[in-house]
C-alpha cells in the first residue's frame, strides 16, 4: 500500500499505522541543503541575533532579516509589531522560509497581509469535488487583506530552498506575487495542496491532497515553485563559510 501511494509523489500523502506510516520524501532528498544554521549563528549574527515570538531577527544594519522555522509556530501580532517597527527605515527585508516545512495556513495569511499594499489576487486555487481524477471546482482568487498595523512594503526578498514545503511554498507563492517581492533561491519543496484526514475501517489513519495552488498564471506549484532568482550554496562556498544565498539577497537590496 506504501509504494501504491508513492506514485503520487506526494509528501501530504501518509498511510499511518501503530507499527509505521509511509512517506515520500524524494522531493528534497536528492537537492542541496542550501541552508545552515550553525554557519549563520557563526558568521553571520555571531550572537547579535534577536529572538522575537516565533522569529530568529538580525539587523544587517540597511536590511533586516527575519528567519521563520515553521508555520506551526504561532504568529504573535505583537512580535511583528516590534520587527517591523525596527525596520521602518530600512531599506529592504529579506524573509528567510528555508527548511521551514509548513504548518497552518492562518499564519500564511498573517503575514502576508503585513506585506500586501492591496487585496489584489495573488494565487488560484481548486478544490477537489469528485471521485474523477480532474474533478475540481473552477479557480478561486487567493489574496491577502492589507492589516492596519505596522507593515513593511519596500523591496523584500523571501529566501527558498528544497526543504520550503507545504505552507512554506503557499506563502511563498502569495509573496511572489505581490510587486515588490523578489523570491530567491532554489526551488521550493512543493506540496501546494491542503491536506485532509480520513480513518480506514481497520484504524489507519489516511492522509491526502484536497486542493491544487497556482500561480496567477496557473504554473500548479505541487511539484515546487520556481524562485525569481535561482541561486545555490555551492560546495566551495560552505567551505569557506559562505551563505551565497543570503549575501545575494543582502546585495540585491542594497
Amino acid at each position: 500500500l506504501s509504494n501504491m501511494l508513492k506514485t503520487l509523489r506526494d509528501g501530504h500523502v501518509n498511510l499511518t499505522a501503530p507499527f509505521n506510516r509511509s512517506r515520500y520524501w524524494d522531493w528534497y532528498l536528492n537537492a542541496p541543503d542550501n541552508y545552515d544554521q550553525y554557519l549563520l549563528e557563526r558568521h553571520y549574527f555571531k550572537d547579535e541575533q534577536q529572538y522575537i515570538g516565533s522569529f530568529t531577527v538580525m539587523d544587517f544594519g540597511d536590511v533586516g532579516y527575519i528567519h521563520y522555522e515553521s508555520f506551526s509556530d504561532a504568529v504573535d501580532e505583537d512580535a511583528l509589531d516590534i520587527i517591523l517597527e525596527q525596520f521602518k527605515d530600512h531599506k529592504g527585508l529579506i524573509f528567510d522560509v528555508r527548511n521551514n516545512f509548513g504548518g497552518s495556513l492562518s499564519n500564511v495569511y498573517t503575514l502576508g497581509a503585513r506585506f500586501a499594499k492591496n487585496g489584489n489576487a495573488v494565487a488560484l486555487q481548486k478544490q477537489k469535488n469528485g471521485r474523477g481524477h480532474n474533478d475540481f471546482t473552477d479557480y478561486d482568487s487567493l489574496r491577502f487583506t492589507p492589516t492596519e498595523s505596522i507593515s513593511f512594503t519596500k523591496p523584500i526578498v523571501v529566501l527558498t530552498n528544497r526543504k520550503t514545503y507545504s505552507a512554506g511554498t503557499f506563502f511563498s507563492t502569495l509573496m511572489q506575487a505581490l510587486p515588490h517581492v523578489t523570491v530567491m533561491g532554489d526551488r521550493t519543496g512543493g506540496g501546494g495542496g491542503a491536506p485532509a484526514f480520513t480513518e480506514l475501517t481497520n484504524g489507519w489513519t489516511l492522509r491526502v491532497s484536497t486542493t491544487q495552488l497556482f500561480t496567477l498564471n496557473e504554473f500548479n506549484v505541487e511539484d515546487g515553485l520556481f524562485p525569481d532568482i535561482k541561486v545555490d550554496n555551492l560546495d566551495t562556498d560552505i567551505a569557506e563559510n559562505r551563505d551565497r544565498i543570503l549575501e545575494t539577497a543582502l546585495e540585491h537590496l542594497r
